[in-house]
């Protein structure tokens, strides 16, 4: 009896650290909770397919201001001469309504079923309540949105707007990382504030500096025009054109705009950078404080369970015993149990005290646990082979020398000065030149197959300089297989193409470089935040070009006389249009480099009406100023984690200490843990 109950209490205390390594635990309590949890989680790529076509919806939908129902896009324009002309658009083909609108009903019904399973194994919040209600009543506005379509034969008004929303409320990383935005930007406003001060300032200076003159009469002819051009002049696409008719006049009204540009973009538009970044730190440290509080709170509730007289300490066998439960979730091997007890005894008197206890997640971070590997398919159907003093034993040892990695650098080397060499002389002319290339995908396919065969495909293909290397390696060998496929090989387009791909191997040869791997660590690193920004980018794109499609769709053509007479809007600009989605989306990207963008407003608003430039305004403000300066913090930061885990490697040594919870939820867990974290997705400990 008394055994059992120390197994509860093991068991008890086991869940309490898993709570610490995965958050607290919303299930219902029964196991039928537990079994559609796993039947939810195994749904996971059917739910991003699902989603991922329901987005795409957009794309093949025909605009609302297009009335044809053929299948391809062929809506035309009618001029004042009565003839009828296509537009522009992105070449994307269209669906017709009949089946549209049931696909979207499908992937309505999908999403609908998902929420309403879910909510049958977890334990609803008053948050997460409130988000089912909004979830669910947005996907019943929409399929009846949709029902009404198919039955007048009518178009969509508020199926498509619903779409992005539908995506945030299911999405949970982008959820997430939409509050943590706005936790960032709020001071933000106040830098927001002050650079529309200065532009409402100078612009009505301008006005009245420059009224009577060439410059007052190109760019300050009124209030609206002083503005709007110092607005653009802040995002540098109209400089210096827009100081030149001053500037012939008199050179000392280049001070105005030299101050101008000093005040907001040199200072301004850095000051939000700068308090993006501050606010994105004092944001994550938010959370990490929180995230290490919770995760104390969580081993010390475990080592009161264990401590089961309340001595205060536990010793080793309860330890194990601990570890032997936790044995599947940390994948911890027996014989790594007396080193995490000795790391965690540093007062070296046999026992584990409550303090003591709580470095638990400092010292497997420590211990190094990895998921132990499984024998891969060679080495069960010949484990001879394998053993330390046989054949894959001793390749192991050499593919693993530093020499072996030195001797494919310098081939590495020579074949991209063999390339470079190339380009300067042609040698892809020469026969020779092809037995070369022979060669060097030979020398590259070897190294790529005994390496797999060596450490087995799951290792090799888990760093992503071998996944790139194993497609070039294909991609080469299938373009020399089409040039021997030639008759009397004359095709040297192949072999031009091949020279191109094997250019990329240098990512790889650039890799084993110190100083560049950390970039390329950092890179990785941000993948996963990148993608979640992208997502958020997405609900962004989405309902702006949805409502640019509503104002601005089919009034872009190359016959339109407000755009030809125009000699301000370059004839190619008429492709930057918002005819279509997928047009609209290629238009929105341009307007987020800047780069001429005020071209493509001017004749978007020319069009329509100078008020839409609050639209392109709101536009700049959220995919600019706030999305790209917290993609620079993202940058900033995880570079310099990475630079400091560098450091930290030269001096690190296996002692346990009591920092700060910042930094230890920082030395804790890696940089796209961290990211993870601030997204609130749960770390894998």
């Amino acid at each position: 009896m008394e055994t059992s109950t120390k197994d509860q209490r093991v068991s008890l205390a086991a869940n309490f650290v898993k709570n610490a390594i995965k958050g607290q635990n919303r299930l219902k309590a029964n196991e039928q909770s537990k079994k559609r949890r796993k039947v939810y989680h195994k749904l996971h790529w059917l739910k991003v397919l699902v989603m991922l076509v329901y987005l795409s919806l957009s794309f093949f939908e025909k605009p609302s201001w297009c009335r044809d129902n053929s299948f391809w896009f062929s809506c035309k324009v009618e001029l004042p001469n009565g003839q009828q002309v296509g537009v522009p658009w992105s070449n994307i083909p269209k669906l017709p309504q009949r089946v549209l609108h049931p696909v979207e009903l499908v992937c309505l019904g999908f999403i609908l079923a998902m929420v309403l399973f879910r909510h049958s194994f977890v334990q609803e919040s008053k948050t997460s309540r409130l988000r089912k209600y909004l979830l669910l009543v947005g996907c019943l506005v929409a399929v009846a949105d949709n029902i009404v379509v198919i039955v007048t034969q009518g178009r969509t008004y508020v199926a498509q707007f619903i779409r992005p929303l539908v995506f945030v409320l299911f999405v949970r990383s982008v959820r997430e990382c939409c509050k943590r935005i706005y936790e960032s930007i709020k001071e933000a406003v106040s830098i927001a504030f002050l650079l529309a001060l200065q532009v409402v300032f100078f612009g009505y200076l301008g006005l009245v500096l420059f009224k009577g003159t060439a410059e007052g009469e190109t760019y300050f002819s009124s209030l609206e025009d002083s503005f709007w051009n110092m607005l653009v002049l802040l995002t540098t696409s109209n400089f210096p054109d827009i100081m030149l008719p001053a500037y012939a006049q008199s050179r000392w009204y280049a001070l105005f705009f030299i101050i101008y540009l000093i005040l907001g973009l040199f200072f301004l538009m850095n000051l939000v950078l700068a308090v993006f970044y501050n606010n994105y730190r004092s944001e994550i440290e938010r959370v990490a404080e929180n995230f290490v509080a919770e995760r104390s709170n969580f081993l010390e509730s475990a080592f009161l369970m264990l401590d089961e007289n309340q001595k205060g300490f536990i010793d080793s066998v309860t330890l194990y015993e601990l570890l032997d439960a936790l044995s599947q979730d940390l994948n911890i091997e027996k014989q790594q149990y007396l080193e995490v007890f000795e790391l965690l005894d540093f007062h070296q008197n046999g026992v584990i005290t409550r303090e003591e206890f709580e470095q638990l997640f400092n010292v497997l971070n420590i211990v190094g646990i990895e998921k132990p590997q499984s024998p891969h398919f060679f080495m069960k159907k010949f484990p001879n082979c394998y053993r330390e003093n046989n054949l894959f034993g001793k390749l192991r040892r050499v593919l693993e020398s530093n020499y072996f990695e030195a001797a494919i650098n310098i081939v590495s080397a020579s074949n991209l000065l063999a390339e470079l060499l190339d380009e300067m002389f042609n040698y892809y002319l020469k026969t020779w030149w092809v037995y070369l290339q022979l060669m060097y995908l030979g020398i590259y396919f070897s190294e790529m197959v005994l390496k797999i065969l060596t450490f087995g495909p799951s290792v090799y293909f888990r760093q992503m300089l071998n996944v790139l290397d194993t497609l070039l390696n294909i991609t080469c060998g299938v373009m020399l297989v089409f040039y021997f496929s030639q008759d009397g090989y004359n095709n040297y387009e192949y072999m031009k193409y091949l020279t191109v791909l094997r250019l990329l191997r240098v990512l790889k040869l650039i890799g084993q470089v110190k100083e560049y791997s950390i970039i390329f660590r950092t890179f990785f690193s941000l993948l996963p935040i990148f993608g979640t920004l992208l997502g958020v980018m997405t609900v962004v794109f989405y309902l702006f070009n949805l409502l640019a499609i509503e104002v601005f769709g089919g009034l872009v053509y190359p016959e339109n006389p407000l755009i030809y007479s125009d000699p301000s809007i370059p004839f190619s600009y008429v492709h930057n249009n918002f005819n279509d989605f997928g047009s609209g989306l290629l238009t929105l990207f341009e307007l987020l480099v800047v780069n001429n963008w005020w071209v493509t407003v001017q004749m978007l608003t020319k069009l329509t009406s100078g008020y839409w430039k609050f639209y392109f305004i709101t536009y700049y403000f959220l995919a600019v100023l706030i999305a790209l300066n917290l993609m620079v913090a993202f940058v900033i930061d995880t570079f310099n984690t990475q630079w400091q885990i560098e450091k930290d490697k030269k001096t690190q040594n296996k002692q346990v200490s009591s920092p700060d919870p910042v930094s230890t939820f920082r030395k804790t867990f890696t940089p796209k843990e961290l990211i993870s974290i601030w997204v609130q997705k749960k770390p894998n400990s």
